[in-house]
């Protein structure tokens, strides 16, 4: 198989698997953020197929669910999730994946603990994005108490597991 159409096939079905993450959603109450397993997907990516074909299929998960399919958290879709209170979120994974990839690709040693920090990074800058965001329809405190600490916890147990998983692809490069 030649290398675009394995490309093509790698990008479409990440974008796909973004898509199954977040169909796995459970509410927080109060807040609007639903915990999903997209974060893990969105940086996975950026990790295992490096920035540019991870930003590729970002963009396709978000712009798919813009124009309305049913592919964001809990089945929902329109360009008002991208305006609305957790739209910072599914933009911030935008910068993750570059970010994640970026490291990725230029880990030297690959060891679990940069693997580990390469994806925490990556959820950082995801938490910085929805959080500024949420905070401009909650306010700073509220959205940080119910867009940000909630999450810390599950955020540090993906970034443990797509550290694991991370590592296990990269004995597999894809060049």
């Amino acid at each position: 198989m030649n290398r675009t159409v394995r490309d093509g096939i790698y990008v479409i079905a990440t974008a796909a698997a973004m898509a199954g993450a977040a169909r796995l959603s459970y509410d927080l109450p109060p807040g609007p953020v639903p915990v999903t397993l997209q974060s893990l997907a969105v940086l996975l990516a950026g990790s295992i197929l490096g920035p540019g074909r991870a930003v590729l299929a970002v963009l396709i998960y978000i712009s798919a669910g813009a124009a309305g399919l049913p592919i964001f958290a809990g089945g929902h879709g329109g360009w008002q999730r991208l305006t609305g209170p957790t739209g910072g979120y599914l933009l911030g994974f935008l910068p993750a994946t570059v970010l994640t990839g970026w490291l990725a690709v230029r880990a030297s040693d690959r060891t679990y603990r940069s693997a580990l920090a390469t994806l925490l990074g990556g959820h950082a800058l995801i938490f910085l994005f929805g959080v500024s965001l949420l905070s401009r329809f909650t306010g700073g405190y509220n959205a940080t108490v119910d867009g940000l600490l909630p999450f810390l916890p599950g955020a540090a147990l993906k970034s443990l597991l797509g550290a694991l998983l991370m590592l296990a692809w990269r004995r597999r490069p894809i060049s």
